[in-house]
């Protein structure tokens, strides 16, 4: 016998025993439990060879068990299921938080039903054996995590590491990083019979967007990007695509005589479902109860926790319903900004709104920014407005000494003055408490950082700004400026194209890129030819001497004849109308010229927008006589006791220093 039969019969025999009694039980038809006698130890004859069966191919498995047929089994009623559940929800006006999980559940199902296939499917075991038991365990632990991670609405995922960045450069000042929920509130729709409240209409809708702003988790699109939309029937997922936002709260007001209704629905963007909806009915005198009660629904249809309490109102707000008229009126005069009547009007509604509250503090703080317009836009009234503005400075002191609002009035105060120390602590005690949403507008700090010389600090809050307000022109203009100074013409550049399809005057736009063209060295004549004809377009805003210089260009002799002119002539002795004379002086090459329009402005003339110095030319600011003007201005004292010398200049002795 061959060594190798020999060694299997063996083996056979040792555990033969034990496999001949199982086999008994299994074979006596008769049921007999009766013990079965081993045989004797005979060797196998050679045609009664035991052989191992082979383990069935993967494959084989797979066929028999039909996998296959339970997989495709699954999909087609899993689609049908997922069919039924998009007609239902449609239907009944189902979250969609309902279809997320059924989909969630139905994709994870499938490896649960492929591994029960492969253990029961046709001719498989027909018991729970602990290896499937634990295969199916795992299987389930692992859905129930992946169902979390999926099922979570987006706004509830941690921030991205971007969004977690800090501003360089300014450690003290905390830019809040914008939040995953977003909100837009677009303005709410005068159904009023006689559509002569849209004033009203459009500060409830402010007033609403003012409260959600305060939510620190809550991202809230600025006025002017939400109200661009105004007047438009637009679907409310392209809208919500534009703004970059998740959520959009609308809405109407209708008031007859005392009686108000407002109606305000709350809408996913992303699909256009209906999250929130109500109608309140309300006598006009509860119309601040109104706004707390609509801002904590929403705040509720978020599941964001909002304290609304008495919120801004209890720092400078008021209960004056006429009052409150008044403010409405005046704010909405003061944006439009477009003539001297519409300044000089509003002023005169903010005096009427404290007349009637004199403890209505946000009306005495419109009233001191309608002043310092009417100093700008209607200089013969400027000596004027400038006595009024320091008694109602005064006022805000002693109303709200604390309240950020003052704090930030006081900065501009000092840079006005030239009191740069003093205007950095105000503005740090502004920017303590000021809400989170306004941070990054808050242009009584950037304008500090601009007179200072700190450029490259200013550029991240305008930045902030931009992506709060991206269809805002005048946030635009300034974040071009921002750039150009900070020495990112490019930047600045490309700003000014994205700025073109916004709405709104583009005068100043015009001439801020047309001295960009112009700051370059050796510029081509072609491009600043081009700019200067746009800007002219702006009869408003482009001077005598602007028409002058576009027909001298070629002709620098010419060119400066005219400006040298205009410099002298005493009805040209404005704050702006030096400062672009220093920019046209420089451009043409005449150094003293242009610092003595600059000395004009900002020495003789007293003129607060000291910031803009800084776009002149390197070489300029090299000139000995520009670090005389640092020196009048109060800058040169700044920088030796803060020991920050900014951007452009640096200390090259006990006694002297160099910009460059």
């Amino acid at each position: 016998m061959p060594k190798g039969r020999n060694s299997l019969y063996h083996g056979t025999y040792k555990y033969g025993p034990q496999r001949l009694n199982k086999g008994c039980d299994m074979a006596d038809p008769t049921g007999s439990t009766e013990e079965v006698v081993p045989p004797q130890r005979h060797p196998a004859p050679p045609e009664a060879d035991v052989r191992i069966p082979t383990p069935t191919g993967t494959w084989n498995r797979i066929k028999e068990h039909k996998i296959l047929q339970w997989g495709l089994g699954y999909l087609g009623a899993a689609i049908a299921i997922a069919h039924g559940q998009e007609l239902m929800a449609e239907a009944f006006d189902w979250p969609h938080l309902v279809g997320r999980i059924l989909m969630s559940v139905l994709v994870l199902g499938l490896p649960l039903v492929l591994t029960l296939a492969w253990y029961h499917g046709h001719k498989g075991l027909k018991r729970v054996g602990p290896g499937e038991m634990a295969i199916i365990s795992l299987l389930i632990l692992i859905a129930a995590g992946l169902l979390v991670v999926f099922v979570r609405a987006p706004g509830e995922r941690a921030p991205t590491l971007a969004a977690q960045e800090t501003v360089p450069h300014s450690p003290a000042v905390p830019i809040a990083p914008p939040a995953g929920v977003s909100l837009a509130v677009l303005p709410f729709v005068d159904m009023s019979p006689e559509h002569n409240q849209e004033y009203f209409s459009d500060g409830l809708s402010e007033e609403l967007l003012n409260q959600l702003a305060q939510i620190r988790e809550l991202r809230v699109t600025g006025r002017t990007s939400s109200f661009s939309f105004k007047g438009k029937n637009e679907d409310l997922r392209v809208i919500g695509e534009k703004l970059g936002v998740g959520n959009i709260l609308e809405g109407s007001v209708r008031k007859d005589g005392n009686h108000l209704r407002i109606t305000a629905q709350l809408i996913n963007s992303k699909d256009g479902t209906h999250l929130w909806s109500q109608t309140f009915d309300r006598e006009l005198s509860g119309v601040f109860a109104i706004q707390e009660e609509i801002a904590k629904s929403v705040s509720q249809a978020l599941s964001i926790a909002l304290d609304v309490g008495e919120m801004s109102r209890a720092k400078g707000g008021t209960t004056n319903l006429e009052a409150y008229d008044k403010f409405l009126r005046a704010r909405e005069l003061s944006r439009q900004r477009g003539g001297k009547n519409d300044i000089l009007e509003a002023a005169g509604s903010y005096r009427a709104a404290v007349a009637l509250d004199p403890n209505f503090v946000r009306a005495w703080s419109g009233l001191y920014d309608a002043l310092a317009d009417t100093m700008i836009y209607v200089p013969e009234n400027a000596a004027a407005a400038q006595k009024e503005m320091d008694e109602v400075s005064a006022h805000m002191v002693a109303l709200a000494p604390d309240a950020w609002w003052t704090q930030a009035m006081l900065a501009i105060q000092f840079i006005d003055q030239h009191k740069w120390s003093k205007a950095e602590a105000a503005a740090r005690a502004a920017l303590a408490s000021i809400p989170a949403s306004q941070i990054g507008t808050a242009e009584f700090y950037t304008r500090f950082l601009w007179g200072v010389g700190r450029a490259q600090e200013v550029v991240p809050y305008y930045e902030r700004a931009r992506q709060a307000d991206p269809l805002s022109l005048s946030v635009s203009y300034e974040l071009q400026i921002a750039l150009f100074i900070a020495g990112r013409p490019e930047a600045a550049q490309a700003e000014y194209e994205r700025s073109k399809s916004l709405a709104g005057d583009h005068g100043m736009v015009d001439r801020l890129a047309l001295e960009r063209i112009w700051s370059r060295k050796e510029a081509d004549p072609a491009p600043i030819r081009a700019q200067y004809s746009l800007f002219l377009q702006h009869e408003g805003l482009a001077t005598t001497l602007d028409h002058i210089l576009a027909d001298r260009l070629g002709n620098r002799e010419a060119a400066l004849a005219a400006i040298h002119m205009a410099f002298d002539d005493p009805t040209n002795q404005t704050v702006n109308g030096m400062r672009a004379m220093a920019f046209d002086a420089d451009h043409f090459g005449d150094q003293d010229l242009a610092l003595a329009a600059l000395r004009r402005a900002y020495v003789d003339l007293g003129g607060t927008n000291i910031g803009v110095m800084w776009e002149l030319k390197t070489d300029l600011r090299a000139d000995p006589r520009f670090k005389d003007i640092l020196r009048d201005v109060g800058l040169v004292d700044y920088f030796r006791a803060s020991g920050n010398w900014g951007d452009f200049c640096k200390p090259v002795s006990k006694d002297d220093f160099e910009c460059h």
